[in-house]
């Protein structure tokens, strides 16, 4: 359901339609609006309420509302409504604010719009990323009109978990006077830290009048509202004086007593803290103590870095291009052949580069491609000797380098048609070492960089020894190589390269395997039926791999994801990526059936294995869950 492809012989078949599947994960987004600027004059210009609507469109298909949210007048002010969106990697996930005058969606009080992707907001760094504006409301484009944050949620892990706490005051400061009755009316605040070190309410507690030693309601609380499952995250506790009229006495601005940083570790694990004075004083003054009772309903579980725990972490992917320049393609010139630019349409080529860069680049922050041609060579007159190069960029000058994203790599390639003469054999290994290369030269794991190179070819590869040994090689490095087949050429050997069922050996008898899966082949002809969705349906074949081969990586070389607000995570022992993943294997559970009809099996992945057949005993009627030690429930019918 990630949308890869199946083959039965000769003939290939498409999985479903991107985002069909189940996500991998989800994410919760805040839009809120900058301080000042043009937009914030003019949604505060009136007593009117602001609408914004905010729009998710998946691929190719319909945009969806996510949800609307009404903007006060305040410039500041930020929208009341958060919304969660299931992510995707592999697929482009276009979001698009639409702002309105007043409080319906009115295409006649439109004052403008913002778009990007979910992968440009999440790619991005701290994940922030703020697009700009253009509209009827304004006379240019706005620039930082608005930010978009995204952080990762883990309800899937500790949706059930809870920590019930009552809190109570100790010698709390008096902030009243005396006639107000000279204590304090004390409530507290608890404020969660978002990765981009904004704060969060969490919770606020009920005002508790003139007491100084107050004890407050018991409230329950979910991790994953509290912290989203890290237990150790920052939280900031504070304790305030309530100044409203209090038995109709008074009413000004509430005064902090004090406040102190704390983790949700310390909640379980302690039960007692003094409070810090919120401000440096001559004379100082003790702010008082918090104290507490608290209880988990369920184990905590410490699990091992998802994929966006990385990218949310400061890694970001450097995307390389290699294309196909031999003979087999036909002149290009030529209406048949699969480089003719002539018509207004894009050829195969471009359709397959648009749809996976539109992906890729989203997570590459300088937004610069390596790209370089094969099998051809530059015509008499130019610099470069008239044999077949096997990796020579596309650009006129020496550089690899093409600025600009889809865009840009389009231009060079279109430029590079007129300035190359087609030849041949077809040959990878030399763009493989390329960007081999350039990995090895990148600083090491302190770059943070995990590099994709994507080939695009008509024809089944000639060096199939040195291709190998090439990939191979790469394997060991933060490197993956996905290769798009153009044309109606059979690709039968691109299969091999692809280690989904097994490694890759090397052909000198050396006994040298592939350290893991880094390929991913797939024919673009599969596609093309799809019309306008080519692209994308091309993208999320190709690219729903992707995540789980970089995971891999990490988890080989035991890296974490770090970040500028410092690592949490414990690495578990061993295969944490394998284990953590639902494989398929035979499993003989013959005379096992217990009168339940369920079969019990223990293994060396599963606390337990569960198989329990319909009603009618109809094996292709049965559920399959497995208990893991990470303690999800995996279930596969």
């Amino acid at each position: 359901q990630k949308g890869v492809i199946f083959q039965q012989g000769d003939s290939w078949g498409k999985m479903p339609s991107p985002g069909a599947g189940n996500p991998k994960t989800r994410v919760k987004l805040w839009i809120e609006l900058c301080d000042g600027g043009d937009f914030a004059k003019i949604t505060a210009s009136s007593s009117k309420e602001r609408l914004c609507v905010i729009l998710e469109k998946r691929g190719d298909a319909d945009a969806i509302e996510l949800g609307r949210s009404e903007l006060l007048e305040k410039s500041s002010e930020r929208y009341k409504k958060k919304v969660t969106v299931d992510y995707f990697f592999e697929v482009k996930q276009t979001l698009s604010f639409v702002f309105y005058d007043g409080t319906e969606a009115d295409e006649n009080k439109k004052l403008g719009m913002a778009s990007c992707t979910v992968g440009r907001v999440v790619g991005s760094k701290h994940s922030k990323y703020s697009p700009s504006i253009s509209g009827s409301a304004f006379k240019d484009t706005l620039e930082g009109g608005i930010v978009v944050f995204a952080e990762e949620v883990k309800s899937n892990v500790f949706d059930n978990d809870k920590l019930s706490i009552v809190f109570k005051g100790i010698s709390l400061a008096a902030k009243d006077p005396l006639l107000q009755g000279g204590k304090s009316d004390p409530y507290f605040k608890i404020m969660r830290t978002r990765k981009d070190g904004e704060l969060e309410q969490v919770y606020k507690s009920d005002v508790i009048p003139n007491n100084l030693n107050p004890e407050w309601p018991a409230f329950e609380v979910s991790l994953v509202n509290l912290c989203n499952g890290d237990l150790d995250a920052p939280l900031q506790l504070e304790c305030w004086d309530y100044d409203g009229a209090v038995y109709g006495l008074g009413s000004s601005t509430d005064d902090m007593i004090g406040k102190k940083t704390i983790t949700a570790r310390q909640l379980i694990d302690e039960t007692q803290l003094q409070l810090d004075d919120y401000k440096q004083r001559r004379v100082p003054i003790d702010p008082g103590k918090i104290g507490w009772e608290s209880k988990l309903t369920l184990e905590i579980r410490e699990l091992p870095p998802t994929f966006l725990d990385y990218i949310s972490g400061g890694y970001n992917f450097k995307v390389s291009v290699a294309i196909d320049f031999t003979g087999s393609n036909g002149s290009p010139k030529n209406k048949s052949s699969l480089h003719y630019v002539g018509s207004d349409k894009r050829n195969d080529y471009e359709r397959a580069l648009a749809g996976v860069l539109d992906v890729l680049l989203a997570y590459d922050q300088d937004d610069m491609v390596d790209v370089m041609g094969f099998g051809g060579f530059k015509p008499a007159g130019s610099k470069r000797r008239q044999e077949t190069s096997h990796c020579f960029p596309l650009n006129s000058s020496d550089s690899f380098e093409v600025a600009g994203g889809v865009e840009g790599v389009v231009l060079a390639y279109r430029q590079a048609l007129e300035t190359t003469a087609l030849s041949g054999p077809t040959n990878f290994s030399q763009v493989i070492q390329h960007v081999v290369s350039q990995v090895e030269h990148a600083g090491g794991v302190e770059a943070k960089e995990y590099h994709v190179l994507l080939i695009l070819t008509d024809g089944a590869v000639s060096d199939v020894k040195q291709t190998t040994s090439a990939i191979i090689g790469a394997s060991e490095l933060p490197m993956s190589i996905i290769i798009v087949g153009v044309g109606s050429a059979s690709f039968g050997k691109m299969e091999q390269f692809d280690g989904d069922d097994q490694q890759l050996k090397s052909w000198s008898g050396s006994g040298r395997t592939s350290k893991r899966d880094i390929v991913q082949f797939v024919p673009f002809r599969v596609y093309e039926s799809s019309g306008v969705s080519a692209s994308s349906e091309l993208a999320a074949a190709v690219l729903g791999e992707l995540p789980d081969q970089f995971l891999s990586y990490m988890c080989e070389w035991k890296i974490q994801p770090g970040g500028e607000w410092g690592s949490r995570y414990t690495m578990p022992p061993g295969n944490w990526f394998v284990d953590s993943q639902v494989s398929s294997r035979d499993l003989d559970f013959s005379g096992q059936m217990e009168n339940d009809g369920e079969s019990r099996l223990g293994g060396a992945d599963a606390a337990a294995a569960m198989f329990a057949t319909g009603e009618d005993g109809d094996a292709d009627a049965c559920v399959a869950t497995a208990l893991y030690p990470d303690g999800f429930v995996h279930e596969e019918s």
